[in-house]
């Protein structure tokens, strides 16, 4: 049984896990950079611990709004109605 769930596993992961969609992979790679180059821009807490501390779902939600609004402060992404409820901006302000 352990044999055919590895060979499963194994055929999963070369099939659908490791190969990449190059736009989507991209879209990803914007989101992390938007919201990296917003946290050193900001410079209230490193983007390391800063990204650390959003989901997935926030962290796309965060990306895609940085990347439409270039220009955002902080001030402004927290007291957005869709970005202020997100648990980071709840414990930030204590690691800073």
């Amino acid at each position: 049984m352990a044999k055919h769930f590895s060979a499963l596993k194994n055929t999963l992961f070369e099939q659908y896990y490791f190969k990449s969609d190059d736009k989507f992979e991209m879209k990803n790679r914007k989101i992390l950079e938007a919201i990296h180059a917003f946290f050193m821009k900001a410079n209230i807490i490193s983007p390391v611990i800063a990204l650390s501390l959003f989901t997935d779902k926030e962290a796309f939600e965060l990306g895609s709004f940085l990347i439409q609004h270039p220009g955002a402060s902080y001030e402004d992404i927290i007291t957005n109605e869709q970005l202020k409820y997100f648990s980071a901006f709840e414990i930030i302000p204590f690691l800073t």
